[in-house]
């Protein structure tokens, strides 16, 4: 009897043992749990975590088992999207996500066996584009076929030059070729002697070209209107200087150079004799450069994590106004009344050209590499390959597509929205009204 009795206290007790052990499991587990939350634009998408349905956006998931997850999330009419997600201890992971529109889908897609990393320029019926090492090509805007292509057998950095007539390729070496629009035909070269590296460095007004020298101690001026080799006019006043340029930008009322230094020290010079005219000098790392027809506009480093966007008068480079932007700028762009700022943070902010008064931020979460501002949207490419078109007015979304791999060039139209890719996919997008 004694047996039978210590026997059921046994079982009773491994019972126990057992049930007190998965409830210690379930309380360590619930502890050490995350909690998800997820909306999408538009919101009603299905959220699946591990295979298993739990709900539309937006949703809020709590007590998630720490570890990897397989989260996909869907929606009819747009893509799919899929990751392995890692949830933390006592984490609360969220996401907001712009679902890709089906609708956003190429019209014709060509790639090329280049890497692009200048932009592509749009003008009349063809579209141009030049490789590093694979030289210029001209497609057709209809059906993206290649028209002709030039290969002058030196590497280029720069984005092509566009005349009325010709087109002009900027090789690294110093060689500067003019080529037929029409044809693709070679009509002269001409010899700098010095390198010409990536980066603003060069423009096109009036049938003169200016080109900066790699280290930015010349700046060069040539007549690209004659169908003939021309020599090389060094334009004495900034030789004399010999002042490093790393940037030039055009004044787009007054015929005058700016000319941006590394050391922060801005240069105004005339285009037609190099004479010297104003400088000033900034306390900050200068990045990029722009102007408008009042103001030149200067993306800057004033201390390590710290940038500004600085808009001076263009009458005698007094400073008008400036404004903090948060994360390190990758593109600057202005139309009209209307300036954005892209960022390697994926952040979008839309400013006034006046005074810098701040219409919107936008944060797409992908480093922003191209912008353009339309009269109704803003288009922003991403090192990602996707597409944001936002509102351009109240910076709200409209739609986003993938294109999967690192946006160069963005370029609307009629016809909707031509694009290129680093890796040199060239598409026509349609866009929806």
């Amino acid at each position: 009897m004694r047996d039978r009795s210590n026997a059921k206290t046994a079982v009773l007790l491994i019972v126990f043992l057992i049930a007190g052990a998965f409830a210690g499991h379930f309380l360590i587990d619930h502890r050490l749990a995350g909690t998800i939350s997820i909306t999408t634009f538009p919101a009603g998408a299905n959220i699946y975590l591990d295979g298993e349905f739990l709900g539309t956006t937006p949703i809020s998931i709590e007590s998630v088992q720490r570890g990897f997850r397989d989260l996909l999330i869907t929606k009819e009419g747009y893509d799919p999207w899929t990751r392995l997600v890692n949830i933390e201890p006592r984490e609360h992971w969220s996401l907001h996500l712009v679902l890709a529109d089906q609708r956003i889908r190429p019209q014709w897609m060509h790639r090329l066996t280049v890497s692009l990393f200048s932009p592509m320029i749009l003008a009349k019926d063809r579209l141009y584009l030049s490789s590093v090492a694979d030289g210029l090509f001209a497609l057709d805007r209809h059906s993206g076929e290649i028209v002709w292509r030039f290969n002058p057998g030196r590497m280029s950095f720069t984005a092509p030059l566009i005349g009325e007539e010709s087109i002009y390729l900027l090789a690294f070496d110093g060689t500067i070729s003019a080529v037929d629009r029409s044809n693709g035909r070679l009509i002269w070269t001409a010899k700098l002697g010095v390198s010409i590296a990536s980066g603003q460095r060069a423009l096109l007004r009036n049938g003169m070209i200016y080109v900066l020298t790699d280290d930015g101690t010349v700046l060069h001026r040539i007549d690209a209107a004659s169908r003939t080799k021309r020599p090389v006019e060094r334009l004495n006043a900034v030789d004399h200087l010999r002042v490093r340029v790393q940037a030039v930008a055009l004044g787009k009322v007054a015929d005058v150079l700016y000319l941006l230094q590394p050391t922060g020290r801005i240069l105004l010079v005339d285009r037609f004799d190099g004479r010297f005219i104003a400088a000033k000098s900034l306390p900050l790392l200068p990045l990029a450069i722009t102007a408008s027809d009042h103001f030149i506009y200067i993306l800057a480093e004033m201390e390590r994590d710290s940038y500004r966007l600085l808009a001076l008068n263009t009458n005698d480079l007094s400073l008008a106004w400036e404004r903090r932007i948060a994360e390190r700028p990758t593109t600057i762009v202005t139309v009209g009344e209307r300036i954005a700022v892209g960022t390697m943070a994926g952040t979008m902010q839309m400013l006034n050209t006046a005074d810098g008064k701040e219409y919107w931020i936008y944060q797409t979460g992908e480093e922003i590499t191209n912008l353009v501002i339309t009269g109704d949207d803003v288009y922003a490419g991403t090192a990602d390959g996707s597409i944001f078109a936002v509102d351009s007015i109240s910076g709200a979304i409209r739609w986003r597509a993938d294109i999967h791999s690192a946006v160069i060039t963005l370029i609307p139209a009629l016809e909707g929205l031509y694009v290129a890719t680093r890796d040199g996919t060239i598409c026509l997008l349609y866009r929806p009204e």
